[in-house]
């Protein structure tokens, strides 16, 4: 689920873009300073949780439960009773985002060098995804979430229209 982060960074982004008319369509801008917000935002709630023992997610408060259940004091004592522990999993968030980005430098040249070499082998033709049942229900399970998401878009659209043909009031 998305943060207010994300839309902060979205709305930012917009506004400081030239050309704003093309968010919303696909455009990488509109796209990766929202997802840059948001993967932030989640390693970012461990500080309070770590610090100051305050869960700022449903997740923390769950991960600051488990905690309490193995015995880890939350708080300024989890980095000087475990300092190991808390800097272990300090670590690990690094590890693993170095990690995700080194894979996805490796696997998405991979990735359109496949799709490409499938497209060749079929003669241009898609349906080379529908051959196989694993593929094809990956594809047809797909689909209801792209027109559902297509459908939240143009309700979205039409009410920011609305918005702005929508004269101001004399008060405002």
């Amino acid at each position: 689920m998305p943060s207010v982060v994300t839309f902060i960074a979205y709305d930012i982004e917009k506004r400081v873009s030239k050309y704003p008319e093309k968010f919303g369509t696909g455009v990488i801008e509109g796209v990766a300073s929202p997802e840059a917000a948001n993967n932030a935002n989640c390693q970012a709630g461990f500080i309070p949780l770590f610090a100051l023992g305050i869960p700022t997610t449903p997740i923390a408060a769950m991960l600051l439960a488990s905690l309490m259940i193995y015995g880890l004091p939350v708080g300024p004592m989890l980095f000087k009773q475990h300092g190991d522990f808390a800097w272990t999993v300090i670590a690990s968030m690094y590890i693993g985002n170095v990690m995700l980005l080194i894979l996805g430098f490796i696997l998405g040249p991979l990735m359109e060098q496949h799709f490409r070499a499938s497209i060749q082998r079929s003669g241009g033709s898609l349906l080379i995804f529908l051959q196989r049942s694993f593929c094809a229900a990956f594809i047809f399970l797909g689909l209801p979430l792209i027109l559902m998401s297509r459908k939240l878009y143009s309700k979205v659209s039409i009410q920011e229209d609305a918005d702005v043909s929508r004269p101001a009031s004399p008060g405002q």
